[in-house]
Formats: C-alpha cells, sequence, structure tokens
C-alpha cells in the first residue's frame, strides 16, 4: 500500500512539473507570440488584398511560419479575419496545390474567398484585383452535404466523399498574389505558402454529375489550356494531389476533420491544378478543354 502511494505521489509530480511547465512563462510566451505571428501575418495579407495596395517590400512581408502548421494557422486566421466577410465575400471554400512540394504531405490547402468565384465567361474577375499570374484547367467539387468529423475516428474513404459531392464544375483556377513578383522571388517556399497558397478567383464552367461520371473517370480525363486557339499546356486529372481529384478532396476532407475543421456543404474545393500557363494578357481568350466532359470559356479581363 505505501509502495502504491508512494508511486501516485511520484507521478502527480511529475504531471504538476510538466503542467508548470507547459505553462510557465517563456511557453505562454512562445504560444502567444505564434498566435500573434499568424493574425499579424493574416492582417497584413487580408487588408492588401481588400486594399490592392499589394506588398512591395521584402521587409514588410510576412516572416516565413517555421513548419506547415504555421501555414495553415495563418490560412486560419485569413478566413476568420473580418475583411474576409465584409469584403471579400466571406469563405466559399479551398483550393488544393502543392503537390509533392512538401516532403510526407500529398499537398497543401488554402481558403478561397467568395467575391472571386465566378461563372464563366469570367466577366466579375479582374486580373488587377488578385494579381493574376497563372491559370489552371481543374475539377471542382460543389459539396452537396457536410463531411463532419465520424465518430469513430474512422477517416472518410473516396467514395463516401465522392457521395456528398453535388456537382463537379469544369474550371479555370486564376493564381494570384498580394505582393510584388520581385518580393515573391526571394521568400522561402512556406513563406509563399502563407499567402493562402497563391489564392486568387475560380472560373466556374458546366457542371458535370457525379452520380453519372465516377470519381476514377476524372483521374484518366485529359485537359488542355487553350489560348487564342493555340494550344499551350496538356495535363490530366492524375496530376492532383493522390493521383485524382477525388482522391484529393478526400485527403483534405480528412485533413480538415483532423484540425477541427469541417468541408460544409455547399462550399467548392479546387481539387488541384492538372496543368498550368502563365504567358498570357488581359484580352485573351482561353479554353479549358476536358475532353469528353465539356469546356470552360473565359477571358481574361484587366
Amino acid at each position: 500500500m505505501l509502495g502504491c502511494l508512494t508511486r501516485r505521489l511520484r507521478l502527480s509530480s511529475r504531471c504538476l512539473a510538466a503542467t508548470r511547465l507547459h505553462c510557465s512563462p517563456l511557453n505562454i510566451h512562445r504560444q502567444i507570440t505564434m498566435a500573434s505571428r499568424d493574425k499579424v501575418a493574416a492582417d497584413k495579407f487580408m487588408k492588401a488584398w481588400a486594399s490592392g495596395d499589394w506588398i512591395a517590400e521584402p521587409s514588410e512581408f510576412p516572416p516565413a511560419p517555421a513548419d506547415l502548421e504555421g501555414v495553415y494557422a495563418t490560412h486560419l486566421s485569413m478566413q476568420t479575419h473580418p475583411l474576409a466577410t465584409s469584403t471579400l465575400g466571406g469563405l466559399a471554400g479551398y483550393k488544393i496545390g502543392a503537390c509533392g512540394a512538401i516532403t510526407g504531405q500529398p499537398g497543401v490547402y488554402a481558403p478561397l474567398f467568395g467575391l472571386f468565384v465566378v461563372e464563366a465567361p469570367g466577366d466579375e474577375l479582374s486580373s488587377v484585383s488578385i494579381q493574376m499570374h497563372q491559370i489552371e484547367p481543374e475539377f471542382v467539387a460543389i459539396m452537396g452535404d457536410d463531411l463532419s468529423a465520424r465518430g469513430d475516428g474512422r477517416p472518410h474513404t473516396v467514395e463516401e466523399v465522392w457521395a456528398a459531392v453535388e456537382s463537379i464544375a469544369l474550371s479555370v483556377e486564376c493564381c494570384g498574389q498580394r505582393s510584388s513578383p520581385e518580393v515573391v522571388a526571394g521568400l522561402t517556399t512556406l513563406g509563399k505558402f502563407s499567402d493562402c497558397l497563391n489564392a486568387g478567383g475560380v472560373v466556374l464552367g458546366p457542371r458535370v454529375s457525379p452520380r453519372t461520371v465516377g470519381w476514377d473517370a476524372l483521374s484518366r480525363c485529359e485537359t488542355e489550356l487553350i489560348v487564342n486557339g493555340i494550344s499551350v499546356a496538356k495535363g490530366a486529372g492524375s496530376e492532383c494531389p493522390e493521383g485524382g481529384p477525388a482522391q484529393a478532396l478526400a485527403w483534405m476532407a480528412n485533413h480538415l476533420n483532423a484540425r477541427g475543421l469541417v468541408l460544409q456543404k455547399g462550399m467548392i474545393v479546387a481539387t488541384g491544378q492538372t496543368c498550368n500557363y502563365r504567358d498570357f494578357q488581359p484580352g485573351d481568350r482561353v479554353i479549358g478543354d476536358f475532353g469528353e466532359l465539356g469546356k470552360v470559356d473565359l477571358m481574361i479581363n484587366p
């Protein structure tokens, strides 16, 4: 009995010591500093986005996060920032990208804002308003149901995620940035990713029903970008993280759940580029060709 009591006292002492260490002024300061850093970075990005007053000096760009967790923390602070709702149209969903850029991660994702999600031909999307610098044909999932975390902790399967999709929009993502090209050129990978993973706008084209097109068919679907009648890039759905749009969507939905977040009904998810192109100008006509599934036709507006 005495030995058992002694072990309990030792255990209690260790727990108390660990609690004191975790709650020490130094650790609390570090936690506050990290949280403050995320919010300061988000505030800088969101104000630049809302005003069009881009970050022009390297010293003005927020310090790069130390890890991917810090990147996601900055993104969360951006999507919950007051300007997200008051000026940028609220959280519309997410974009997936950076396939294979981070060791051990299929990709990275970031928020999309409603003001910049438009229907083809994209007349409401200004290339200047997002500093558009790259276009990418993508499969965009429009969610028909929430994908909350399971009570038993099991991840959602691809089939279950596909069943929660209302439709797939054949789309072109228009990547943007909140700083000058010169500033971007000097950033680390995580620094670049912290700026919403170069989120900009999305032009939504024809819808495809997931009830008539299997998720595996999207992986096999070949895509092509045509600018002013000239083919400039080709790809396929298999270029998306995890080997296809549906697989990328399932990975992201489960990752959100692990962070205590939910992919909600009505949200959109741009599932990753199938190919890309940069050498375009305002006034160019762009066609994203998805083979037998259809095409999305848009103009690059000033």
